[in-house]
């Protein structure tokens, strides 16, 4: 009995001295982290990643204030006020940043897609890297969808705040500007808005998750300029598009020797223009598609079961995409 209490006192000191260094050493262990960070997203996006100051609030808050993302010889991409990140310790501790919760207030990400003055590229190229690694990785379209199904996830397991958050986009053709004063997903509800100032149009975002990592609804609600375009869907001589409502249920399933997601969709009051399509919009008073996107190793298939519904015609829809081997 003398021997079990001693080995649990040895344990227990044990315990509480490695608690008590950790909290000792916290803020150097999260400095480290944070410049494993900058390190790695120089590395891929040839960008600089900088803050005034970063330190614990609390047991695992992590408060982040001026952080800014510069891309190598171009103007700067993102500027945020202040981040409140709820961090994970234990991936800390080797070296990761893992997070289920992120508080942003305050951001402004400010993009330039022109000849002479461009800070995009540097996504660009880091994204056809990852393609081309995924590509050598995922052979087949069930596993491609399985990954990015696994990170729609971890997105979608994450909780969001975002406040007074500014979007400037500049191009040859066109200057967009968008500001959403409140957005928030607690990983069960979803609720947000969306304000395009140079149209002077608001749209409502709501969304429940009915169960993880299997089943959502949202839904898009237009509640401003009733004849006003989508923004980047409003050019002169391009697609343009608008509509009153959107709702849709989207159900994911990996479980078979498949992976399928299905939808039901419902559009109100949808608007297509296209000088090619009609000299004035075509416009669906009402629209519904149910139907399921299914993944095997070597298609993609829109099931045949699949139903478009306008007004009161319905219309079935097949579709198959398929890799077949060289003969």
């Amino acid at each position: 009995m003398m021997r079990w209490r001693r080995f649990l006192i040895i344990v227990a000191v044990v315990f509480v001295g490695l608690v008590s260094c950790f909290f000792i050493f916290r803020g150097t262990l999260l400095r480290w982290a944070f410049a494993k960070v900058q390190v790695r997203v120089h590395e891929k996006y040839n960008a600089a990643l900088t803050v005034s100051s970063i330190q614990f609030s609390g047991l695992s808050h992590v408060v982040i204030k001026d952080i800014t993302l510069l891309p190598d010889g171009a103007d700067t991409f993102m500027r945020v006020r202040e981040a409140d990140v709820n961090v994970s310790l234990l991936p800390l501790m080797r070296g990761k940043v893992v997070f289920d919760g992120l508080q942003i207030d305050g951001a402004s990400i400010t993009v330039y897609n022109e000849p002479e003055r461009n800070n995009l590229n540097f996504l660009r190229s880091a994204k056809k890297d990852t393609a081309a690694a995924e590509a050598s990785v995922a052979t087949g379209y069930r596993e491609r969808a399985a990954n990015w199904e696994e990170r729609l996830f971890r997105v979608l397991g994450t909780a969001f705040l975002a406040r007074d958050v500014q979007f400037h986009y500049q191009d040859t053709a066109r200057i967009e500007s968008i500001y959403v004063p409140n957005f928030v997903y607690t990983i069960r509800e979803l609720s947000g808005v969306v304000i395009d100032r140079q149209r002077a149009d608001t749209m409502l975002f709501t969304g429940t998750v009915i169960k993880k990592k299997s089943e959502y609804q949202c839904t898009i609600q237009h509640l401003g300029n009733d004849s006003a375009y989508l923004p980047f869907l409003d050019r002169e001589r391009g697609l343009k598009c608008r509509f009153k409502n959107i709702s849709a249920n989207i159900k994911f399933d990996n479980s078979g020797s498949m992976c399928s997601v299905t939808a039901d969709a419902l559009l109100k009051d949808f608007h297509l223009n296209h000088w090619r399509l009609a000299n004035d919009d075509v416009v669906l008073p009402e629209a519904q598609f149910k139907g399921m996107l299914k993944f095997t190793d070597d298609a993609i298939e829109l099931d045949s079961a699949s139903v478009f519904t306008l007004t009161k015609t319905r219309c079935r829809i097949f579709a198959r995409y398929e890799v077949k081997p060289d003969t």
